[in-house]
């Protein structure tokens, strides 16, 4: 069973991950807007990536709060690493 702190934490780069993928595809101007199966994906995808940072022992001096912020810098350097590719 995972403690609080882990499922805290998977939570927080869950919601950053949605939001990560909704600003990318946002920030496309599609006249009909973010597809919901797209965006979702996306956000899946995001995730995945930033996870294997977040799991794996790249920098073990992180821990915490300080390694969940440095997941969600990996989440945005993603995003926007996906942003300009798609342009």
């Amino acid at each position: 069973m995972q403690s609080k702190p882990r499922i805290a934490s998977s939570l927080i780069l869950v919601a950053a991950s949605l939001a990560c993928s909704t600003a990318v595809l946002a920030a496309f101007r599609d006249p009909e807007g973010p597809n919901l199966l797209v965006t979702v994906g996306l956000a899946a995808l995001i995730y995945l990536l930033c996870l294997a940072f977040y799991l794996s022992r790249f920098l073990p001096t992180i821990a915490g709060p300080v390694r969940v912020l440095a997941a969600i810098v990996v989440q945005i350097v993603v995003a926007v690493g996906v942003y300009v590719v798609g342009r």
